[in-house]
């Protein structure tokens, strides 16, 4: 329908395990998303992603306790 010929979906949790969204990608033309070199570098993005979040989290709560101290 969009004219995309390749895409992924993986998805993002947190360390907790729950559910945050997906990591997508498309493209209009035709790739080799299966190769297993790709497969394991989206795999290690979306870890990555799913870090940054968690110590996002954990910062900003750092940040409260500090505030709510001074």
């Amino acid at each position: 329908m969009y004219g995309f010929e390749s895409y992924f979906s993986l998805p993002v949790s947190r360390a907790d395990g729950t559910f945050f969204g997906t990591l997508c990608g498309f493209d209009p033309d035709r790739a080799a998303i299966s190769d297993a070199k790709i497969v394991d570098m989206l795999g290690l993005f979306a870890e990555l992603l799913s870090g940054q979040l968690d110590a996002d989290s954990r910062g900003a709560e750092s940040a409260r306790r500090v505030a709510g101290k001074c």
